[in-house]
Formats: C-alpha cells, structure tokens, sequence
C-alpha cells in the first residue's frame, strides 16, 4: 500500500482516492481474520480433523437476510453465526474478543449437485446440496448468499468446485434467467444493451437511510431495481400462457424503483472519503451510490464513460480538480 500511494501521490502526482486505499486496507483485514480464523476454529474443536482455511467471508444469506460467515477450508465447507451478546468495540475483529463465531452447519463437497454464480459481477452463489439421491420427493437443499464486495462470492464458489473430491464434479452452472427478467424490464428492449448488472446500496437523501438496490446500466440509461432474492433462477413468464400457468414467476425478481436517461446527465461528483460512493445529477433527479468496494466503482465508472458518446461533462471529483471525460 505504501508503494502504491506513493506511485500515485508523490511519484505521479495524481490524487489518491480515500476509498481505494480502505478498500485495499479491508483486504489486509480480510486476510488478517482468515488467517487468525484456523487456529481459533481448530481450539475450539469445530474442525472433525486437521483443516485449512482456504477462504472465510461473511456473506448475506438470502432470501433471509441473516448475517452469516462461510469458510472453505481444504476438507468442507462450514456456515457459522455471531455470537450471542455484544462484540468488543475496542478489539479488531481478528482477534474474536469476546468469542468468535458459531459454527451452524458442515457441508462436504461432493454433496454438491449444482453451484450457480449470478448474474453480473459474480456477487450472488446458489448451492444445490444433497446427502442422499435427488429425487422429486427428496429435492435438493440450497444455501443461496450475497456479498457487495467483487471477487468475493464467485471465489468462494470456485473454491468449493475445485476442491470436489468426485471425478466429475458438477459444473458452474450459468445464470440465465435474470438478464431474461432485466431485458423485459427495460424501456427499449430493443435498442438497449445491458452493460452492467451490479448490487450496490442507494443513499436515500431525503431520510438519510440506505438500502440495497441492484443498479442497471445500459447504452440509454440507469435503472435502480429493488430485488427479491427468492426469485432468483425462476424462470420469468413471458408469454401469456405462461403468465396463466400459476407456477412462481422469475418476473418478480427485480421491481423498479428509479430510472434515468444519459442523455439527462448533468453531472457526476465521486464523494472524497473512505466509502466508494457516487453522487449522479440529472436534469429530472438526483441519486447517491454506495458500492461495495473501490473495485465496483472503478468498473461501473468505466462502463458509465463508455456510454455516453460525448463523455461527461464534468468528472468532478471533491479533491479541489476536474478530470475531462
């Protein structure tokens, strides 16, 4: 970090923003408390056997939303929980003060039968599990989470993939059906093309509150929808025998909650602070972003510079210098 800040600010003598250096300091502290996490699991003898952490996160299960930490380690794949009471504000979290997590369930790799990565960034996993044959009676157990952070998510269900003891482990199955839903939500299906799908937070200005939104960026415009997790790989109904079908449909995955047009921008400040968070001003409305990590808002700045045919007019960073688009 040391050296890539002064590349930047002393070298170069380029502004360094704030998020990018917390993103890369929550790095260290991600690998911090994956490395802290072996020592204090096998202690307290939730590892069966000698174990290895491969990767630890703590993720959003859905559709309940309850706050959960998935470890793969080099044997199975574990889900553990908060401890009951308040943790030590004064402690990092790798050093588990007061206690550290519960462990919830073991789950082995080669009861898995399917692992699917969302659509977009890689963000959303869905696990299909089972112990026993699968049938229509018996269907198999999902464990279906989220994480804002890139590179986080798709990692864990790769790591669960490869470490599959069998000779021929499921694929990773692609998403298919929520760009089906995103298309029949678009203003133009015909002439858009979708160029990011990715989970963020909204800022709400009004109240101050923030909630969780999925952000869709196309050549026309910017579409913010409120998800319903329990939808996700439900095929949507898009004929009307299948609207008349009666069966769950995929179509209720994504409701709209704002919309905006690029050729309205007026402009786009990136908010100087320890958060990767965007401020969007258009001629009919305003919106705040807060996204995952500074990886997120580097990518969908990019995609953002490469829709619009003129560039931006004012790349205004709160750092005292405009940036031409």
């Amino acid at each position: 970090m040391l050296e890539t800040f002064s590349r930047y600010e002393v070298a170069e003598r380029l502004a360094l923003r704030p998020s990018f250096l917390q993103t890369l300091l929550m790095l260290v502290q991600r690998r911090m408390y994956e490395t802290a996490l072996q020592p204090h699991l096998t202690t307290r003898n939730v590892f069966p056997e000698p174990e290895r952490v491969i990767i630890a996160s703590w993720v959003r299960m859905e559709p309940s939303k309850r706050r959960r930490l998935i470890v793969v380690t080099s044997r199975a794949y574990y889900i553990l929980k908060e401890p009951l009471g308040q943790r030590c504000s004064a402690c990092d979290a790798h050093l588990f003060c007061p206690t550290g997590p519960v462990p919830v369930q073991r789950l082995n790799f080669r009861d898995v039968q399917a692992i699917t990565i969302g659509h977009g960034c890689g963000q959303r996993v869905r696990i299909l599990w089972s112990r026993h044959r699968v049938t229509l009676e018996k269907p198999a157990k999902s464990v279906q989470f989220s994480v804002l952070n890139l590179g986080v998510a798709d990692k864990i269900a790769h790591a669960i993939h490869d470490l599959n003891p069998v000779t021929r482990p499921p694929p990773l199955e692609p998403d298919i059906q929520t760009l089906r839903v995103v298309r029949e939500k678009l203003l133009e299906p015909n002439t858009e093309e979708v160029r990011l799908y990715l989970q963020l937070e909204k800022l709400e200005m009004g109240s101050g509150r923030v909630v969780p939104r999925t952000g869709v960026l196309t050549t026309l415009s910017l579409y913010l929808f409120i998800e319903d997790p329990s939808y996700f790989l439900v095929e949507p109904h898009i004929t009307a025998a299948e609207k008349r079908s009666g069966r769950r449909d995929g179509m209720k995955l994504l409701q709209e909650d704002t919309k905006f047009r690029w050729r309205e921008l007026l402009e786009v400040d990136f908010l100087a602070g320890d958060q990767s968070v965007m401020a969007i001003r258009f001629t009919n409305g305003a919106t705040q972003l807060r996204f995952g990590d500074d990886f997120a808002l580097s990518i969908f700045k990019r995609e953002l510079r490469r829709v619009l045919p003129t560039g931006i007019d004012h790349w205004r960073r709160a750092f005292g210098y405009n940036v031409e688009g």
